[in-house]
Order: C-alpha cells, then structure tokens, then sequence
C-alpha cells in the first residue's frame, strides 16, 4: 500500500486512522458482499472505489489527477488481493474492524524475517523528509449548531441569525443544539472530516476571515462559524516524533521484502471493477 502524506501529529493521526479504519471496515463488509463464487476472481465495485477516491481528496484537500486516481485503484486492488490471500489463510475471522492490521498482517507474513532498523537508519529517514512529520495547520472555532430541520436555520433566516451572533448573543440562547461544543479548539483538516464531514470542512477552510458565516450543513446539522484562531504548519523534533518515524521504516521494509511475493498474488487473482472509474 502506498505511502501518504499526512502529518504524524498524535491527534491528527489518530483521527485519520478512525476516519480510515471506519471506512476500510465498511469495504470490508461491501467485500465480503460481493465475493463471487470464483475463489481466484474479485469483484471491486465502483462505489467502492469512487468512495476510496473521495476520501483521498478530502484528507488531500484537493481533487486526484487521472494518473492518481489509477493509484487509488491500482492499491484497492491490491488490498482486495491481500484481504482474499488473508481469508485463504484463515486470519481474518471475520470481523471487519481488523482489515487494516489484517492487511498489514499479510505484508509482514509475506515478507518473512525482516531486520529491525537501527537508530541512525530511523533518523536518516526522518532527515530526508521532516516536514512529512510536521503539526498541521489547525483553526480554533466558534459555532452554533442547530437542527437542520428547524425553521429557525432556514436560509431567510440567515442575516437574523448571523446578526443576534456578531451582537455576542450566546448560542444556547438562539435555539442551538445543547451538548454540541460552541468552541473548538487546534482543528486540522483530520479532525474536521471526521467529525462533520466533507462539505463542512471545505466550506469552513475557505472562509478568510474572523466573521460569522453560515448556514452549513454537516452530518451534525446546520452551523454558523467563526474562525477565531489559525495556527500555521509546525515541525516536530525527531525524538517527538520517533516511534512513528520507526514505524514508516519497518512498514517500508516489509513492503519491500514482500514485494515479489504481493506482484505473484496479483498475477494468481483476477481483479475486476464493476463499472467505470473516471
């Protein structure tokens, strides 16, 4: 499976591998679905994939090249392939929350005894590219929240809404949803998708200034948001940063060593997609 960008700040990854994970594990299930009879032929269908797309674009923030776009199927492909090699084996048993451990399982069976990496080997790889461990940029919100199906978050209602929030009327006054935070704190571009979605967080990176804006929607429900804070891009030390520096090596190394035997198993099963991918 490729390597990907994203920072290796502990909230952001963490937040990442949930919104991953969640993912992985409903195509696990859609797999398991649409398994043929054909124990050598697999079936990826173009939800699947187009889902898988869309996910790269939004952790990416911005749409995937044809040439990516083929990347995206080429590593489904291979996933499925490793996930298929894994039920043959018998280490899946079924649950559909350990497909990424699962697959990455596979990888290391396949790539045999592989030598720890030493200290100067795992600082070397941080050396060639530190800001791929770099803190993201976060912003800091204020919102309210309220029930997309209320009159009072209609879109005529905006300007009265907007106006009660620049004159500093508290949010739990207007009807807000109690329980949802009003202020939220060091957000990166992670934390926003995985708890609002991907039409919130566009809408709430492209906003310039510190005024309230609004309505958007989420999968929460229809908001009105401040930017209050931005917070720009920061390294991190090595030694902050080193067990997953270790962990990008090592996983670097099985995949390495596995490599001939992952092209063999790709050559044993047919892999067909269900439709066309643009």
């Amino acid at each position: 499976m490729e390597e990907t960008d994203e920072p290796r700040d502990a909230s952001t990854r963490y937040g990442l591998l949930a919104l991953y994970a969640a993912v992985l594990g409903l195509l696990f299930v859609a797999h398991r679905w649409h398994a043929p009879e054909d124990p050598w032929q697999i079936v990826i269908p173009r939800a699947q994939v187009e889902a898988r797309i869309q996910l790269e674009a939004d952790l990416r923030g911005a749409p995937l090249s044809a040439a990516e776009r083929r990347g995206v199927v080429e590593t489904l492909a291979e996933e499925a392939v490793l996930l298929r090699e894994a039920e043959r084996r018998r280490l899946d048993r079924g649950d559909p929350l350990i497909r990424g451990p699962l697959l990455g399982g596979v990888v290391a069976e396949l790539a045999g005894a592989v030598p720890a990496p030493t200290d100067a080997e795992i600082r070397a790889w941080y050396d060639a590219e530190p800001e791929r461990y770099a803190r993201p940029p976060t912003l800091t919100l204020e919102q309210a929240v309220f029930d997309s199906s209320s009159a009072e978050t209609a879109t005529a209602d905006a300007d009265r809404i907007l106006a009660r929030l620049d004159g500093g009327e508290a949010p739990g006054a207007m009807g807000a949803i109690p329980g949802l935070p009003s202020r939220l704190i060091g957000q990166s571009r992670y934390d926003l998708l995985v708890l609002y979605g991907s039409a919130f967080t566009k809408a709430v990176l492209a906003i310039q200034d510190e005024m309230w804006h609004g309505p958007i929607e989420s999968t929460m429900g229809t908001h009105y948001v401040r930017v209050a804070a931005r917070e720009l891009s920061t390294p991190q030390s090595f030694d902050e940063v080193r067990s997953y520096v270790r962990e990008d090596v090592e996983r670097a190394r099985m995949r390495a060593a596995a490599a001939g035997q992952i092209e063999a198993l790709r050559e044993r099963y047919e892999v067909v997609i269900r439709g066309d991918v643009r």
